[in-house]
């Protein structure tokens, strides 16, 4: 995974996807935003993978967060504001 800027949570829009990490343990939760999470891959990197490929999916983009304040984007398939 390419190193990305790291963003205020803000910058995310409803219906992006989220890959957050809740706990301390190595689990990792993919969700809708708002929605509650649906899936809990087992490893980061896997986490990181389906949460590109559901965002590519949907047309939406993929944000990773690790400690629900900042944001990385991993996958940008929204067309740019205008």
């Amino acid at each position: 995974m390419s190193k990305g800027t790291t963003q205020s949570s803000s910058n995310v829009k409803l219906g992006d996807v989220l890959v957050s990490h809740p706990t301390d343990v190595g689990e990792h939760e993919i969700s809708i935003i708002p929605d509650a999470p649906d899936e809990m891959p087992p490893t980061r990197d896997g986490a990181i993978r389906e949460g590109r490929s559901e965002a590519d999916a949907i047309g939406v983009d993929a944000w990773l967060t690790e400690d629900h304040t900042h944001v990385v984007k991993i996958a940008s398939h929204r067309p740019p504001d205008k």
